[in-house]
């Protein structure tokens, strides 16, 4: 039924025109690389490691276009094959799926949340600094700020961030990107609203709503 989905979405279309000129190398391509990952998420993976019990299921690797699941091991070395470049067309696909389910969804309101969120990396991980969230003040974290519908918890999109960076630091070309996706899936009639953390309380992040009409 999965598989259905990302059939019906032209899913592997999407990711072949995001990484046009950018492949990734190796005996794995981007498609097969994106959905192996997306289908850990779903079966309940939280860790790399994790692939080696689904390694066995012919339901999964259907999934994940592959005949044979790779170990955890060569995974990380297939992900640092990831530049910014490439993580932008990975951000191109995610938006595209939006732009595809939001339509359908209907609603007389569109309001996204935009806030914070705590990563934990280990002490080898770049840019993983200790930071601005006391829950996690002694642990080096990522801090990525992160923008989701708040009716139907779909994530509209996400910053990276080193853990030592606060809200406000580059929030306003965060708002300007976000704009462009929510606009991109606005019909008309449809009101819009952000709804954000204490930290975007300043008068130029103020201003960026008022500016487009939203709430």
């Amino acid at each position: 039924m999965f598989s259905q989905c990302l059939r019906r979405a032209e899913f592997n279309r999407a990711v072949r025109e995001a990484f046009a000129g950018a492949p990734l190398g190796g005996n794995f391509g981007a498609v097969a690389m994106v959905r192996l990952l997306v289908g850990l998420l779903v079966i309940g993976g939280r860790r790399l490691r994790h692939l080696a019990f689904a390694a066995g299921d012919p339901v999964f690797r259907r999934v994940c276009h592959m005949r044979v699941i790779p170990a955890a091991r060569p995974v990380p070395r297939r992900l640092t094959a990831f530049t910014m470049t490439t993580v932008e067309r990975l951000q191109r696909v995610h938006a595209a799926v939006i732009a595809q389910v939001a339509p359908g969804l209907r609603l007389r309101t569109i309001t996204t949340d935009a806030d914070d969120v705590v990563v934990s990396t280990g002490v080898q991980v770049e840019r993983g600094f200790q930071g601005f969230s006391p829950p996690h003040g002694k642990a080096p974290s990522y801090y990525p700020i992160l923008a989701h519908s708040a009716a139907t918890a779909p994530v509209r999109r996400v910053r990276n961030r080193s853990g030592n960076v606060h809200d406000e630091k580059a929030s306003l070309l965060f708002l300007c990107a976000l704009w462009a996706q929510v606009a991109a899936t606005t019909a008309a009639g449809q009101a819009v609203r952000f709804h954000m953390a204490g930290a975007f309380f300043r008068r130029a992040v103020l201003r960026w709503p008022e500016a487009r009409g939203a709430g």
